[in-house]
């Protein structure tokens, strides 16, 4: 039998307060309509924040593949990230940029596209002419953003390992 399944998400990118990086799409309150047979087993339904849609182009319905490609994100997170934070505190703009360009990837494969296209515009900033106090706020919201994608990482993976299960046990 084929049902008639909607699920509601609202997704958000971009910087939030008053600084000029908040150019990055924005879409509220978006519905998904999609058709379900009961003879196969219900897709996964990621976290409303990680697009969805783009990971089941990405890499199909291979959950095991996709749990693994978080599973690698998270176990490298603190590694990647050490040099984006080494370089604002040593405060060197140019290694900033190229660090935050080699972490842009990370939340590209696991979906949280609106967080890539956060560290995008951050990097594509002209930051060496940043005022100490813009980039010190820039920055902060910026981590804040990596750290919030960090979170939904590990949630994800999670629920994806008992997903996975649940079907294998069916």
């Amino acid at each position: 039998m084929l049902q008639l399944w909607r699920a509601s998400a609202e997704k958000s990118s971009g910087f939030r307060g008053s600084t000029s990086f908040n150019d990055t799409k924005t879409r509220k309150n978006e519905i998904y309509y999609f058709m379900k047979d009961d003879s196969q087993p219900m897709p996964f339904i990621f976290n409303a924040r990680i697009d969805g849609q783009f990971l089941y182009r990405l890499y199909e319905n291979d959950y095991q593949y996709i749990a693994e490609v978080f599973k690698t994100a998270l176990e490298n997170f603190k590694e990647d990230l050490a040099p984006v934070k080494e370089a604002y505190l040593i405060n060197d703009p140019e290694l900033l940029r190229k660090s935050v360009h080699k972490l842009k990837p990370v939340f590209g494969y696991t979906g949280l596209l609106h967080i890539q296209d956060s560290l995008e515009v951050f990097e594509n900033g002209q930051l060496q002419n940043f005022s100490p106090e813009l980039l010190a706020n820039v920055f902060k919201e910026l981590m804040k953003s990596i750290e919030e994608g960090k979170e939904i990482m590990e949630e994800e993976q999670k629920r994806l390992i008992q997903f996975i299960q649940t079907r294998n046990e069916s």
